[in-house]
């Protein structure tokens, strides 16, 4: 039996019929209490009745996934390949600079997904995403404003083997941010992002419309 303030955690859950399987078989042996689930999955219908038929279930949180399948919502081709769905070449990099816009189209994202797992009546407590962009700069601002809107716990950032000063400081930042529930993004984390950018010497800072 997991104590209740030990938080052990399985992603993916939606993602398809094997691995939502499997974590409802770990939940079954005690061997998590918590799962993230992704919402735009063609499994999805299917991984939504698993939840009604276990009710062992619980502690489910929102997967966000800008990275794998398609969007929800309507994105700018830019950011798709050219079978419609999330380009994480594009999506995942860390040097991204996002106009206002472009960051309330990722915005809408956010939201859609968090509350497709909602209008199914699934009680959700906290938000992560698939390949950790989340503590990325151009979305973890968005995130913290997603996480206070609904009120949901944010994943925190993991600073072993960040393999960067700034990076580390980065991710501390964040993780301060949430452990005192003061989701308002903060100019430090500019800062640090761009001395990360500054370390990151053969690359350059991309922007996106």
């Amino acid at each position: 039996m997991i104590p209740d303030n030990i938080i052990a955690n399985a992603d993916d859950f939606g993602f398809d019929e094997v691995i939502s399987d499997a974590i409802i078989l770990s939940y079954q042996q005690g061997l998590i209490n918590s799962t993230s689930m992704i919402v735009n999955s063609g499994y999805f219908d299917d991984a939504v009745v698993l939840i009604k038929q276990n009710p062992i279930v619980k502690n489910i949180g929102v997967h966000i996934n800008l990275t794998l399948g398609r969007p929800l919502t309507n994105i700018n081709n830019r950011f798709l390949d050219k079978y419609g769905c999330w380009n994480p070449l594009v999506t995942n990099r860390f040097l991204n600079l996002y106009p206002s816009r472009t960051s309330e189209v990722f915005f809408a994202e956010i939201c859609t997904q968090i509350e497709r797992l909602l209008e199914q009546g699934i009680e959700v407590n906290h938000l992560d995403s698939h390949h950790h962009v989340h503590i990325l700069p151009c979305y973890i601002a968005l995130f913290m404003r997603a996480a206070k809107k609904y009120n949901l716990k944010l994943r925190l950032a993991q600073t072993r083997g960040s393999g960067n000063l700034f990076k580390h400081l980065y991710r501390q930042e964040i993780n301060r941010h949430i452990f005192n529930e003061n989701l308002h993004y903060h100019p430090i984390l500019s800062i640090l992002a761009l001395l990360i950018s500054i370390t990151m010497i053969s690359k350059q800072p991309v922007w996106l419309n």
